[in-house]
């Protein structure tokens, strides 16, 4: 044999597969899947409507692995970012290009995480003021 096989990687993708299948396999991650970004989008959507969020996408043409959108209003991208620092929340900051906020919901990432994060997103958007609607022309 010219190349020894990755053995660990062999086996720990085993593993994967085996949970996997036992969960429900494609079936099951594609349910998952759909409740965590349902439930991401519609807290952007409530942010958007009290002024205080704008996402990056048209309603139903998002990520539903990577929710991006921005906080509306001098300084509080640094307040959201904070706060979910301090509850734990971290890697949340958008790309350095683009900026904003990025939530990825890979398959690694639980229902009760992103009921966490949709809990802070909401007192988050209670807590902060808005800003002005933008003219239909500025919006995606």
């Amino acid at each position: 044999m010219p190349n020894t096989p990755p053995v660990f990687s062999v086996y720990v993708t085993g593993l994967v597969l085996k949970r996997n299948k036992e969960l429900g396999g494609t079936r099951y991650y594609e349910e998952v899947n759909r409740r965590k970004k349902d439930k991401v989008y519609g807290v952007v959507r409530e942010g958007e409507a009290k002024g205080v969020l704008k996402g990056h996408v048209k309603e139903g043409s998002g990520s539903w692995m990577n929710v991006v959108f921005v906080v509306l209003g001098e300084g509080a991208e640094a307040r959201f970012l904070k706060g979910a620092e301090e509850r734990g929340m971290n890697g949340l900051k958008g790309h350095r290009s683009v900026g904003g906020i990025r939530v990825s919901l890979y398959n690694a990432i639980t229902e009760e995480q992103v009921d966490k994060l949709v809990a802070y997103i909401r007192e988050f958007i209670q807590q902060e003021p808005g800003v002005p609607p933008t003219l239909p022309s500025e919006t995606l």
